[in-house]
């Protein structure tokens, strides 16, 4: 366990700059819940899997990957769903050597609110892990289903709340302060804009970033990467394609969106070190 920040760790393995620390200081608010790992993620400067592995070596605690955790029924009727949601915990299964002790994957293990009160909900001890928030929440609604809709053909995503303009286009995550929207729904096109990740990282971490910042917007009209139909590439260096290529053929499952590939220099705090790779595109679905 490492006696240090999340900003100092980050900035201390080139996955932050100085600038950004700074930039991202004066919106944190513990009391509200916005806190920096929370908007790091949202602005997409640090991937939630980053944060995650970063907290997991300063607080020293296992990482779960809830998507390949084992679940026992006996052990997911200890909790109800409401409960889930509110710990945002999964309990994953009993200690095999103590029965009394129950393993839970929460978002943050050194929650002593959350770990009381599984105790006096379950009546054991708990054996906290740490797992990444999005995952955590996407079993939860596979292991809980909500009850209110049985009888309701739920969407394989939940769609946000949109903008809607009086010619019917729809906007998502819009943005006061950059005066942008993330996504605008026109007619059955998606358009977005301003993908970027992991900024500060390598061109890799920044290109796998970029493509996880465009799922997650996807993801609030209920689309994934599939339906991207063409993307805009930019970089700061364009002999990276290569990089990006391989990357794409691991995430788009062989539905590739036309392209183009540009370089620039982006306007971005961390000048050469910070922004290397930014992804716009258009997607589309019969619906």
């Amino acid at each position: 366990m490492r006696n240090i920040s999340l900003e100092d760790y980050l900035l201390e393995n080139g996955l932050l700059t100085r600038a950004q620390i700074e930039e991202i200081k004066p919106l944190v608010d513990e009391g509200k819940g916005i806190t920096t790992d929370k908007i790091l993620a949202e602005r997409g400067l640090v991937s939630e899997a980053m944060i995650v592995r970063a907290k997991s070596s300063l607080k020293g605690y296992e990482i779960v990957n809830v998507d390949e955790a084992e679940y026992d029924p006996n052990v997911v009727k200890l909790l109800t769903r409401e409960q889930a949601l509110k710990y945002h915990c999964i309990p994953v299964k009993y200690d095999e050597f103590n029965p009394n002790l129950l393993m839970v994957v929460m978002e943050d293990p050194e929650s002593w609110v959350a770990n009381d009160d599984l105790r006096l909900i379950t009546g054991l001890e708990i054996i906290s892990y740490i797992g990444e928030p999005s995952a955590i929440l996407k079993k939860i609604e596979e292991l809980y289903p909500d009850p209110n809709l049985k009888t309701v053909q739920a969407e394989p995503k939940k769609k946000a709340i949109p903008t809607v303009s009086a010619n019917g286009m729809e906007r998502y995550d819009v943005s006061e302060e950059w005066a942008h929207s993330g996504i605008i729904k026109a007619g059955n096109f998606y358009y977005l804009g301003y993908c970027v990740g992991n900024v500060g990282g390598t061109i890799e971490e920044q290109i796998n970033g970029a493509f996880d910042h465009m799922e997650k917007r996807l993801a609030m009209v209920g689309l994934t990467l599939e339906n991207v139909i063409q993307m805009d590439c930019l970089f700061r260096d364009v002999w990276n394609i290569p990089v990006m290529e391989a990357i794409i053929k691991k995430r788009f499952n062989g539905k590739y969106p036309v392209r183009k590939s540009i370089q620039t220099n982006f306007a971005h705090v961390g000048g050469p070190n910070g922004l290397l790779f930014q992804v716009d595109g258009v997607a589309y679905a019969e619906k």
